[in-house]
Order: C-alpha cells, then sequence, then structure tokens
C-alpha cells in the first residue's frame, strides 16, 4: 500500500523486536519469509539492525533444524532463516565493516551446514550463498572464513559432489581476495581426516585440494566393474573454472 513505508519505517526496531519474538514461540516458514520481506523492502534502513538480526536468524536455525526429521515446517523455516540471512548480506554488501561483525554469528552456521556426512544438504545451496557474499563482500579473507576451505572441500569430496557448480563462486572469491592466503594456505589433518587425495594423518595445501576437485571432475573414472564414467559436460565446465581461476589469480 503506498504510504506503508512512512508508517512502518518509524518503529521499524519495535517489529523487527516482534518478529523475533514470534520466531521463538513458533516455527514457521511464513514468519520468517515475512521477515525477509520487510528486510527486502527496506533495504539501507536495515543495515543498522543487520548484526542482531543476522544473530536471531543463527539462533532460529539452529532451533529449526535441530526438530524431528518428520518436522517439514521446521525445516522449512531453517532453509527459510538462511534465505533471510543473505537478504541482509545484500542490503549490507556496501558495508564491509558490518560484515566482519555479522561473522561470528553466520560462520559457525555455515560450518555445521558443511559438517558430517550430509545431514544438513537441504539447507547446502543457502549456505554456499552465504558463504559466497562473505567472500566477495567482506573487508577480505579472514582466518574464520579461511576455516571453512577444508570443510567446504570435504563436504564435496564426501557427499556433495553434485554441487561442484555451487562451490565454484565462493572459491573463485577465496583465491582472487587473498592469493598469498590461498597458496600459502594448510588444511590440518584433522580438517581433512577420511577425505580423498588428503594423505592420512598429513596436512594438505589448499591449492591441491583445489586441483584434486577439479581432477576428481575432469579425469575419467572407473568403479568397481572396470567401467569408465565420465562427468557431465556442465560439471566439467566447472571443473574448468577452478582450474581456470588458479592460473589466472596465481602468477607464475
Amino acid at each position: 500500500v503506498d504510504g506503508t513505508e512512512k508508517l512502518v519505517l518509524p518503529v521499524l526496531p519495535q517489529l523487527l523486536n516482534e518478529y523475533f519474538r514470534i520466531m521463538g514461540e513458533v516455527g514457521s516458514d511464513d514468519v520468517v519469509q515475512a521477515l525477509e520481506i520487510i528486510i527486502s523492502k527496506f533495504g539501507d534502513d536495515v543495515v543498522p539492525y543487520a548484526i542482531q538480526i543476522v544473530q536471531k536468524l543463527s539462533e532460529a536455525f539452529a532451533t529449526y533444524s535441530k526438530a524431528d526429521e518428520d518436522d517439514d515446517e521446521a525445516s522449512m523455516a531453517a532453509a527459510q532463516c538462511i534465505e533471510t540471512v543473505c537478504a541482509v548480506l545484500q542490503c549490507a554488501s556496501t558495508r564491509p565493516d558490518v560484515y566482519a561483525e555479522i561473522e561470528p554469528h553466520i560462520v559457525p552456521v555455515v560450518a555445521t551446514i558443511f559438517s558430517g556426512d550430509g545431514d544438513y544438504i537441504e539447507y547446502l545451496e543457502n549456505g554456499i550463498d552465504v558463504l559466497t557474499y562473505l567472500t566477495f563482500y567482506g573487508e577480505g579473507i579472514s582466518p574464520r572464513l579461511w576455516a571453512l576451505f577444508p570443510a567446504l572441500y570435504c563436504s564435496f569430496d564426501k557427499w556433495a559432489y553434485d554441487y561442484i557448480g555451487n562451490m565454484v563462486a565462493p572459491i573463485d572469491n577465496y583465491i582472487g581476495r587473498d592469493v598469498a592466503g590461498f597458496l600459502g594456505g594448510v588444511a590440518p589433518p584433522e580438517s581433512i581426516a577420511g577425505c580423498s587425495g588428503a594423505p592420512p594423518g598429513e596436512p594438505a595445501r589448499f591449492l591441491t585440494l583445489v586441483v584434486r576437485m577439479a581432477e576428481r571432475v575432469l579425469v575419467p573414472s572407473r568403479d568397481a566393474d572396470g567401467e569408465t564414467h565420465n562427468a557431465s559436460e556442465k560439471d566439467a565446465v566447472k571443473g574448468t573454472k577452478l582450474v581456470l581461476s588458479v592460473l589466472h589469480h596465481c602468477h607464475g
């Protein structure tokens, strides 16, 4: 309705707090979706509250995602929480200082999504989207963000091979925005335990992990019966983009 913004803007802090209260009582994706609409509608006016919003959404995600497997409403609300975080990050994309304060609240959520054996796979695309925002619009690649890199690799290696297309963007951001950090980065043994291409008990360079991802997509593989399997053309293109990112940014 025309003029609604003028009525809502003066009470925006109170309105946001009311949504947080309702979210704490009702695990409904409709509630979180309505919050996302407000965030998208008011844009810059929401930025002063971005840190609090992301903190509350992160807490809500932790609650909703731990609900019973049969609780579809809670599962949808958890996914909506991450989508709404992306809306906040979009609003604050010109404020890397705000991103720095958002990171401590949302990075643990992304780490949870990347962990395990695909227990949170339904939220993986949203988690990768969040990582893409953080690595592109933030002040730089913080140690906290680099700590997610081995987990991203392990999720691909163990259970998220089909999401290679989604992973290209944040990996390109990692490489392009901190070449020295990428070339000097090493994944501790415990962070890549059980992953293929990682020597047991030994660290692995981030460069090695990216090459391993590209290799797995581009090089035909053989199954136990000796049959050869080739990646789809679409996946092969994504694997090539990983190689191109390394060659483009890491001169020499």
